[in-house]
């Protein structure tokens, strides 16, 4: 296996564009990413995912990210038996090498953008055809930034004054600038 990735700064609004691009090509089934209590809900479609584009924790690695694949594949889900007997549900891309990891940018208190990113660390075809999908569509978008691309109302938004981080509580010194 080998990763790839590509990583953006994007209001909802960026976002549906990119999206509605993307999913006008096929059919996809987004599952949250994680360990669960229960099996967790598909959704078809990323404008449909809970909170798209409003993020809740101002860190890119505590907010939600979901694993995609075609709407004809399922998504394996593990069972995993706990010590203490209880069964969690695990949804990863180890077990579904078929596709990708999507984990929305959006806003975060008004103040901030999160980064937000579409990865792999898979090696099969149709994962990187997808990969290779995403990132077409987004790089061709949105405008580059460093190694990062952001949507046009997020430069727009980072223009007055709000910042484009991956992580809230660091020092604006480390936020991605345009």
């Amino acid at each position: 296996m080998s990763g790839k990735g590509i990583y953006f700064y994007a209001t909802r609004t960026d976002m549906e564009a990119v999206m509605n691009e993307i999913e006008s090509t096929a059919s996809f089934l987004y599952t949250e990413k994680g360990q669960f209590s229960s099996p967790q809900r598909e959704f078809d479609s990323a404008l449909s995912l809970p909170g798209f584009g409003t993020l809740q924790h101002g860190h890119y690695a505590l907010e939600p990210a979901y694993i995609v694949v075609p709407k004809e594949q399922s998504v394996e889900v593990r069972s995993v038996t706990q010590n203490d007997g209880y069964i969690r549900y695990a949804i990863d891309q180890l077990h579904n090498p078929h596709s990708i990891l999507f984990q929305p940018s959006g806003v975060y208190r008004s103040n901030a953008i999160i980064m937000g990113s579409v990865t792999t660390a898979s090696d099969d075809p149709a994962s990187l055809k997808f990969y290779k999908l995403c990132s077409k569509t987004i790089s061709g978008t949105f405008q580059k930034a460093n190694t990062s691309y952001v949507g046009a109302e997020a430069t727009a938004f980072a223009k007055q004054g709000c910042r484009l981080t991956n992580d809230i509580n660091r020092p604006d010194s480390y936020d991605l600038k345009i």
